[in-house]
């Protein structure tokens, strides 16, 4: 008889469990990857445009500011939720964009630049086409892809899961899971599968209150893709400001960030609002890090090749500390 794990993880701490969150990891089998020379972290930003020209717009920007990836969001092989939208073609979904969209010419350009691409499909796509599309993807040089809204929660769905990040693997793309995955540590066995989000991220628009929350409870489980925003208008009128934005991206800890979410680029097409650099310094393979404080506020201490930053949140007040 085969049952789940149960496990308890006790701290005198809070900050502790964080720390210790490779728990899950250690859990699972050792790495089934031979050669993970082509699994890198790093930064992402997403094209909004669905455009050739603000493909190569948001490709500049990431060359310039050290952004390793750019991310093809929902709608350009078609409507993510039509089962006639066809994966293995770049047919752009005419409700989110005009066009035109040339990904052959945008990838060639991005190899240039030294920017991966990286391509989100929707579970409808990937139940019926997913062993076509992997081998595909690897030929035109994708880097990796996104799995949008993939069933969860039972056994069957994250046995599929698990599955498809190992036909990943064979083809050498990297993984990100959307939507409401639970993570079970499995990145262990199968490194390519980067991170998942799960997680109340700025799509959200969460409160201070809500990001120290979600530091202290799902961060005790790995990795999270919050989709970071900076300058959109939410930052300001609901979330507390940038610098908080920027402290996010250290103490919630994943190999691929999504950074500058709903932004674009200054030379983007129908800009509205562009995206800066200051979001550039932020390492995503940083050395591990310590929660020196802990209620009420958050502060970690990371460690960058003898560089130390410190970020601090205060859900309620403002509270000076010396270093």
């Amino acid at each position: 008889m085969l049952v789940s794990k149960r496990l308890f993880r006790l701290s005198a701490l809070p900050g502790k469990l964080v720390e210790n969150n490779y728990f899950i990891l250690n859990l699972n089998e050792p790495n089934q990857i031979a050669n993970t020379s082509w699994i890198k972290p790093g930064q992402v930003i997403r094209e909004v445009t669905l455009t050739t020209a603000g493909s190569m717009a948001c490709i500049d920007f990431a060359a310039e500011n050290n952004i390793a990836y750019v991310l093809f969001d929902a709608g350009w092989y078609g409507a993510e939720e039509d089962v006639k939208s066809d994966a293995t073609t770049v047919t752009v979904d005419p409700a989110r964009s005009k066009g035109p969209l040339d990904l052959p010419k945008v990838i060639e350009y991005a190899n240039s630049k030294g920017v991966g691409i990286l391509v989100y499909v929707n579970k409808k796509a990937l139940h019926q086409q997913l062993d076509e599309i992997l081998p595909l993807y690897k030929k035109w040089g994708i880097k990796g892809v996104k799995y949008g809204f993939v069933n969860v929660g039972d056994q069957y769905a994250t046995a599929w899961l698990h599955q498809a990040v190992r036909k990943a693997a064979k083809y050498g793309l990297m993984v990100d899971i959307h939507d409401e995955y639970r993570l079970t540590g499995y990145s262990r066995t199968y490194p390519n599968l980067l991170t998942q989000e799960g997680i109340r991220g700025d799509e959200e628009s969460p409160s201070l209150d809500q990001a120290i929350y979600t530091l202290y409870n799902r961060m005790i489980c790995g990795a999270g893709d919050y989709t970071n925003c900076y300058f959109a208008e939410r930052v300001t009128e609901k979330m507390g400001g940038r610098a908080a934005q920027l402290a996010k991206l250290v103490a919630i800890y994943s190999p691929w960030q999504f950074v500058y979410w709903y932004d674009r680029p200054e030379k983007s097409p129908r800009r509205a609002g562009g995206a800066g650099s200051a979001e550039s310094v932020i390492k995503t393979d940083a050395e591990p890090v310590s929660i020196i404080l802990f209620r009420p506020y958050g502060t970690k201490l990371a460690s960058w090749r003898e560089k130390w930053e410190n970020m601090l949140w205060s859900p309620a007040v403002r509270v000076p500390i010396g270093m």
